[in-house]
C-alpha cells in the first residue's frame, strides 16, 4: 500500500498537473490527473501544499509513477490557492506538427517558412528510416535462413513452440501461409494434415523456414530471432551468428520508429521529448539502479557495452553527462534510453545498422550510403557528404536538432570513426558470446 507523501503543486493545466516532492532525499516531479471532484462551484479546491499517494500506470508502453488522492495540508488559505491554466491549442491534421515544433521553442509564432522546412525534413527522415529498416529486416531474414539451412525446419518450430508468445506466432502464421498460398506453386512446399473431421479442412504442420520468415511482422521477427538465438539452436561460430546475437534484444526496439514513419506521424519531436515518458524527471533524480520504477539499468543487455564505451570516451576527454564519473555517466545515459521508448528506438536503429555493417562482408557500399543518408538528421562526420538543412539551426545553432540527435548516438559515432575492427572488438569484450554458449 502506497504511503502518504507531501508535496507542492508546481503546474496546473486543463487535464493534468505537476507537483514536486522530496522522496527518499531526492527532489522529484510527478504528474497527476485533474478530476471533477477537485472542483467546487467551478473553483479548484486544492492549495499548493498537498498530501498524496503514488501508483504505477502504463503510458505509451512505459511504466509511469503518478500522484493521486491529493488533499490539502493547510486550511482555506486564499494566498495559497492556485488557478487552472486552460490550454486552448487546437491539434488537428498538420497543426500537430506546428504544435510539436512550437513546443520545442517553448513559444507560439513559428513562421510558416520554418515550419514547412521542418515538416519537409521530418518526412524525409521517415523515408530514411523506412528505407534502412527494410534493409535491416531483409538482412536478418537472410542471416537466419543461412544459419538454418542444415537444420530441420520442424525442429525450429518445436523450439519456437516452447514459448507461448512464439507458439502463437507459429500458429497464426501457418494459418496465414495456408490461405495466402493455396493453389499457388508455393502450396506444394507445405506439409499439411487433416484438421477436424472434414477431409477438406487441413492445416499446415511444417513449411520452409524462409517462407515462414517472409510472413512475419517486424515485432514478430524480433521475437522469433530472440528465442532462436537464446535457444542456441542456430549456434555457429561465425560472423552471421555473432551479428544476430548482438542485436537479438535490440532489433525489436525499431518498431517505434518504423510505426511512426509508416503511419505518417511526426517523429523527430518525439525522439527529443524527454517527457515522452512522464516519469522522466522522477527516474533521472538518481542514476543508481535501485532508484527505479520498473527496469534495473544494470540488467539491460547493452549496459556493459555502454559502460565500457563511456569509460573509453572519458579517457579521450569526451563526456556524455555532467555526473562526474564514468560509471555515473554510463548509468545516467543508459537510464535516459531505457525509460524513453522513442529515444531508445533511435539509438537502437543506429546500433543495429552498425552491427550489421560490422559483421557483413562486402557491405562497404551500403555502409557508406547509410552514413551519407544519415547526415540528413545528424551532424556531419569525416568522410561523409555534408547535408545542410533547417535542423542545423533549429531551435538555435548552439542547441540544434542535429546536435541533440547526434548526442544520443555519440557512443556509436565514435566507433564509426575508429573503424569496424575496433567496434567488433568492443562488442566481443562486453557481450562475451563464448561464455554464454
Amino acid at each position: 500500500m502506497s504511503s502518504v507523501l507531501e508535496g507542492e503543486i508546481k503546474e496546473i493545466h486543463k487535464n493534468y498537473g505537476i507537483l514536486t516532492s522530496n522522496v527518499k532525499g531526492k527532489e522529484v516531479e510527478l504528474y497527476f490527473l485533474i478530476l471533477p471532484e477537485m472542483f467546487k462551484d467551478g473553483r479548484f479546491k486544492l492549495n499548493k501544499q498537498v498530501t498524496f499517494k503514488t501508483r504505477k500506470i502504463e503510458v505509451r508502453k512505459s511504466d509511469v509513477l503518478i500522484a493521486y488522492n491529493l488533499n490539502n495540508i493547510t486550511g482555506d488559505d486564499k494566498s495559497n490557492k492556485i488557478n487552472v491554466v486552460e490550454d486552448n491549442s487546437i491539434i488537428t491534421g498538420n497543426s500537430y506538427y506546428e504544435y510539436l515544433f512550437q513546443k520545442m521553442i517553448n513559444k507560439e509564432g513559428l513562421d510558416s517558412s520554418s515550419l514547412e522546412k521542418l515538416i519537409y525534413v521530418d518526412k524525409n527522415a521517415k523515408e530514411f528510416f523506412l528505407k534502412w529498416i527494410l534493409f535491416i529486416e531483409s538482412t536478418i531474414k537472410d542471416k537466419l535462413t543461412s544459419l538454418a539451412k542444415d537444420i530441420n525446419s520442424r525442429d525450429i518450430y518445436d523450439k519456437l513452440e516452447e514459448h507461448s508468445d512464439t507458439k502463437k506466432i507459429v500458429n497464426n502464421r501457418f494459418k496465414n501461409i495456408r490461405n495466402e498460398y493455396m493453389f499457388k506453386p508455393e502450396f506444394n512446399l507445405l506439409e499439411l494434415k487433416q484438421h477436424g473431421s472434414d477431409p477438406n479442412n487441413n492445416m499446415v504442420i511444417d513449411c520452409p523456414f524462409f517462407l515462414f520468415l517472409e510472413a512475419l511482422s517486424l515485432t514478430e521477427l524480433g521475437d522469433v530471432l530472440n528465442v532462436l538465438i537464446e535457444g542456441k539452436i542456430l549456434y555457429k561460430d561465425n560472423s552471421e551468428y555473432k551479428c544476430l546475437y548482438y542485436l537479438k534484444d535490440s532489433f525489436v526496439e525499431l518498431s517505434f520508429i518504423r510505426n511512426k514513419s509508416a503511419h505518417g506521424n511526426p517523429l523527430i519531436p518525439h525522439i527529443l521529448d524527454n517527457n515522452f515518458n512522464p516519469s522522466y524527471m522522477y527516474e533521472m533524480a538518481s542514476a543508481f539502479p535501485d532508484w527505479k520504477i520498473n527496469n534495473n539499468v544494470e540488467n539491460w543487455s547493452l549496459f556493459n557495452f555502454i559502460r565500457y564505451t563511456v569509460r573509453s570516451l572519458t579517457k579521450q576527454g569526451i563526456t556524455l553527462t555532467k555526473s562526474g564519473s564514468p560509471m555515473l555517466s554510463a548509468l545516467y545515459f543508459t537510464k535516459s534510453l531505457l525509460i524513453n521508448p522513442a529515444k531508445r528506438s533511435f539509438f537502437m536503429f543506429f546500433y543495429v545498422m552498425m552491427v550489421i555493417n560490422a559483421y557483413t562482408e562486402g557491405n562497404h557500399d551500403n555502409e557508406t550510403q547509410f552514413w551519407n543518408d544519415s547526415m540528413l538528421i545528424i551532424n556531419s562526420l569525416p568522410e561523409t557528404q555534408q547535408v545542410k538543412n533547417v535542423l542545423d539551426s533549429f531551435p538555435s545553432k548552439e542547441y540544434s536538432i542535429k546536435s541533440q540527435l547526434s548526442h544520443i548516438i555519440i557512443p556509436l559515432v565514435t566507433y564509426k570513426m575508429q573503424g569496424r575492427d575496433y567496434f567488433r572488438m568492443n562488442l566481443e569484450i562486453t557481450f562475451d558470446i563464448g561464455r554464454s554458449q
